[in-house]
């Protein structure tokens, strides 16, 4: 089981690279994520990642196989009125047998902490128990506090009897690299019995999402920057314009790959932004259309403007969430998470602890 640390560690991503990197290397591998969640307004939908790694990985497998389990709030109400999960854990062991019983090699993923569910019995480490698979985490790298994280972590899968082998680090800064490999890695061996499979390095283009990304969960109208060069510009920083132009763009110039949100009706703020070579995105919020003359700009610069009906808070928090975002469309970052896994995982030596 792959888990982690917090949101946004990599788990996903960690999957789809392992899984494309040992495909190529000639195993059958399959992917399960035993509990997935119902977003409001999607309850009839399968999970999101059980789709997206079903395409990826060519598999014939149903979605709803893949992810057996999604809660929403009366399912996790319903979990707390009673005694055990016996009847979640059979339904999920059902699952996940069919699909072993098709793959050589099966890539769970577990939620997005490692606490997550633990009020009602279905935190990791239990269900890494009752699967009884082995399990390892994926972390920042970010300084010698970790240390103390992956220890506690280490000990809720002790007092559960779930069996935790490893940690890949993700994301890990440059001037970091040096420190986890010569420090955080040996530590992790000699305080905890623990292996280190990977020290990978950060790289803004698996971390920051591109406009088509950013549009696809936002949703609203794309007015210009409808072409495959526009929507395909990365967004590494977003910004609230909502100061006067002359204050705002120093705060623009400061950051590259911008994605500028405030309402259609500043179209001097707009205007502005567009040219700025920092400018990945304008999104315009309150169902508000800027002039024509912002559209025009916006065409010849060739920068996309979204008009969403949110407000700008609301909007900005939506985008917020959507770091690290994957998409089976987005070949290129699927490329190179492939890429990082074969370089900088010992995938072999991960493969013989299983």
């Amino acid at each position: 089981m792959i888990t982690s640390r917090g949101r946004f560690a990599g788990k996903t991503a960690t999957c789809i690279g392992l899984g494309l990197v040992l495909k190529e290397n000639g195993h059958d591998v399959g992917y399960f994520k035993p509990i997935g969640r119902k977003d409001p307004g999607e309850e009839d939908k399968p999970d999101h990642d059980a789709v997206m790694l079903k395409e990826i990985f060519q598999l014939d497998d149903e979605p709803t196989d893949m992810c057996p389990v999604q809660l929403d709030r009366q399912y996790a109400v319903k979990c707390m009125m009673e005694e055990d999960q016996k009847e979640v854990f059979d339904t999920i062991k059902k699952a996940l047998d069919k699909l072993s019983a098709k793959h050589d090699i099966m890539l769970i993923e577990g939620q997005r902490r490692n606490e997550h569910l633990a009020s009602i019995g279905l935190s990791n480490p239990i269900v890494a128990k009752h699967l009884d698979t082995k399990v390892i985490i994926i972390s920042g790298g970010e300084d010698y506090s970790v240390l103390d994280d992956i220890y506690l972590q280490n000990e809720l899968f002790k007092l559960h009897k779930a069996n935790l082998i490893g940690v890949i680090f993700n994301n890990v800064k440059r001037h970091n690299m040096d420190q986890v490999k010569n420090d955080l890695k040996p530590a992790l061996k000699n305080k905890m019995n623990l292996e280190c499979f990977g020290v990978i390095p950060l790289d803004i283009k698996l971390i920051a999402p591109t406009v088509q990304e950013i549009h696809r969960i936002v949703g609203g109208q794309i007015l210009e920057g409808n072409n495959a060069e526009a929507l395909g510009r990365i967004v590494e920083t977003t910004l609230v314009g909502a100061m006067n132009p002359e204050n705002a763009i120093r705060f623009f110039q400061r950051t590259v790959n911008n994605c500028i949100i405030t309402g259609g009706d500043r179209p001097d703020l707009i205007l502005s932004a567009l040219e700025l070579d920092t400018t990945s995105l304008v999104v315009c919020t309150g169902g508000l259309y800027p002039p024509i003359k912002v559209l025009v700009r916006a065409r010849e610069r060739n920068i996309p403007i979204i008009q969403v009906p949110y407000d700008t808070n609301t909007t900005s928090q939506m985008i917020h969430k959507i770091a690290g975002y994957m998409s089976a469309e987005n070949k290129k970052k699927i490329e190179l998470v492939k890429s990082k896994i074969a370089e900088y995982v010992d995938w072999k030596a991960l493969l013989d602890a299983l």
